[in-house]
């Protein structure tokens, strides 16, 4: 059973508009990162804490997926997601408490939330979202996310 509520939920959709060279997928090109772009929706509590157009979606993958890697092995470190997009500052930011639960921050967020998230809340969200992603590019593009980590 699960006992952990749906408190972080990451939607996306990919911009199936956009045109992704084949022979950038077939050679791995980097340059893929930056033509896989759609909308990105971060519910917290069933509010809308983040919502963008045209946001990396594959370079976000990748990010959360590293980052994912890290906290199973017991790397405890802040999620900075800094795009190639966004100069400024990190775009999201999961921020570890001294209480070891994590805040969540964006400089674009629609909501100011003070409610800290236990890891397993994050990464059951974030895997999710992974996990859908993988799904959804491999489906589209026949594009495997391992291919770029």
């Amino acid at each position: 059973m699960d006992i952990v509520s749906n408190k972080i939920i990451i939607l996306f959709k990919i911009d199936s508009n956009r045109v992704v060279n084949k022979e950038l997928i077939t050679t791995k090109n980097y340059k893929v990162l930056a033509d896989v772009e759609g909308l990105l929706e971060i519910r917290l509590n069933d509010m809308m804490f983040f919502q963008e157009d045209y946001i990396l979606l594959l370079e976000f993958g990748i990010f959360l997926t590293n980052w994912i890697s890290k906290v199973k092995r017991g790397i405890y470190e802040d999620f900075k997601y800094e795009t190639m997009d966004y100069s400024e500052s990190p775009l999201l930011v999961f921020q570890r408490q001294e209480s070891s639960y994590w805040k969540i921050h964006s400089d674009w967020q629609k909501i100011r939330v003070e409610e800290e998230f236990s890891l397993e809340e994050l990464l059951k969200g974030t895997e999710a979202f992974v996990s859908e992603l993988n799904e959804q590019l491999e489906k589209i593009y026949k594009i495997s996310m391992a291919a770029y980590l």
